[in-house]
């Protein structure tokens, strides 16, 4: 996982946009997590999924607390069932 993470951090640094900065700070192995609205959840799955499509990588298994942004997300980059875990936070 820590060179899939070097080479999405490398592809990253050479975006020059909030989005891709914003991954960059929190990418931790292979979860994105946190942001402070809707609009912001929105804007960061769209426009990461697009970064990273550039790597021919698809980011899916999306999930979050907001209905409302889970419904504006593709059924098929959904993560599937409700019990998510992060891998050395339980």
């Amino acid at each position: 996982m820590y060179m899939n993470n070097q080479t999405i951090k490398h592809h990253l640094a050479t975006h020059e946009s909030e989005i891709a900065d914003w991954i960059m700070n929190t990418l931790y192995v292979d979860v994105i997590t946190g942001t402070n609205d809707i609009t912001e959840g929105e804007v960061l799955q769209k426009t990461s999924k697009e970064i990273l499509k550039e790597m021919s990588m698809n980011l899916a298994q999306w999930n979050t607390n907001d209905n409302e942004l889970m419904q504006k997300i593709n059924e098929s980059d959904r993560a599937k069932g409700t019990n998510v875990t992060i891998l050395g936070t339980n």
